[in-house]
């Protein structure tokens, strides 16, 4: 391995680009370990069933409604008139 200039950086990618050469990626642990549950969940479909239903839930409370009458769009938890 080539010792690194003293260089002072917070930018991931020129930093491996200084220690690998141009056009390597190197992935980021983070999002690699937080694969390993998704995938493990898709194998109980249960599990599957209830996050569709929680994920179906939250988009309907996240979109903006209308009143009764089909007038003004209203925010959450804002009552009718």
């Amino acid at each position: 391995m080539k010792l690194l200039p003293q260089i002072y950086t917070f930018n991931m990618k020129l930093a491996v680009e200084i220690l690998l050469g141009p056009n390597r990626h190197v992935s980021c642990i983070a999002h690699t370990l937080n694969l390993v549950p998704i995938e493990a969940l898709k194998s109980v479909p249960e599990i599957m069933l209830l996050i569709n239903k929680v994920k179906s839930i939250v988009t309907f409370c996240n979109k903006p409604h209308r009143d009764a009458q089909g007038g003004a769009e209203l925010s959450a938890g804002q009552r009718p008139p």
